[in-house]
């Protein structure tokens, strides 16, 4: 009995050590797969935190982006002045070529026509120039000529209204008033001083 009893403890402890070692091989194989987890874990947050870093700098960039598109620079901003004024000399021309005409206010269909297609030129002129900048932030240093430049326009638009309507009306009050419009409106354009 006593053999039978040591062979029992035998089985026994070599069964509870076979046990054991399972277990070993079993924690181990969980610490593994726990390292396995925090190391996935940890690059996921690195991740994360380079999408966010990424993220953050894309939407500052787009930030600058959204504000240096709302200013004009002072080379575009002198671009699309000469781009107007040249225009704007060339209605201007065209007027002084038949204003002994339009002054005898002699209803000439000719005369009629040419004076309304300078006073749409000016017109165009205006809106082209005022639609490049609309919504944007001028240079500092053209902000005073800018406001110049928008007196002397309104004062081109209601000048050569005048003169239209005065001349089909044969109205020569009208026509002296929109003559004085627009030389009052080429007489602030020419006053402009320029910073250099």
């Amino acid at each position: 009995m006593k053999k039978q009893l040591v062979i029992a403890a035998t089985l026994l402890l070599a069964a509870c050590s076979n046990e054991t070692e399972q277990l070993q091989n079993k924690q181990t194989e969980l610490k593994a797969s726990i390292k396995t987890l925090k190391e996935k874990i940890s690059d996921e947050k690195t991740k994360k935190i380079s999408n966010s870093n990424t993220l953050s700098a894309l939407n500052k960039e787009l930030d600058l982006t959204n504000d240096t598109s709302s200013t004009i620079s002072s080379e575009d901003y002198a671009g699309y002045f000469n781009t107007y004024t040249q225009v704007m000399a060339d209605a201007f021309s065209e007027y002084s070529a038949i204003d002994s005409e339009a002054s005898a206010l002699k209803d000439d269909p000719a005369v009629r026509a040419q004076l309304s297609a300078i006073q749409t030129k000016i017109k165009s002129s205006t809106d082209a120039f005022n639609a490049q900048l609309e919504g944007k932030s001028l240079p500092a240093s053209y902000e005073d000529i800018h406001s110049q430049v928008t007196e002397a326009n309104k004062e081109f638009i209601a000048g050569m209204n005048k003169i239209v309507k005065g001349y089909a009306a044969s109205d020569r009050k009208t026509f002296i008033q929109g003559s004085a419009a627009l030389n009052e409106g080429i007489n602030k354009i020419d006053s402009i001083q320029f910073q250099s």
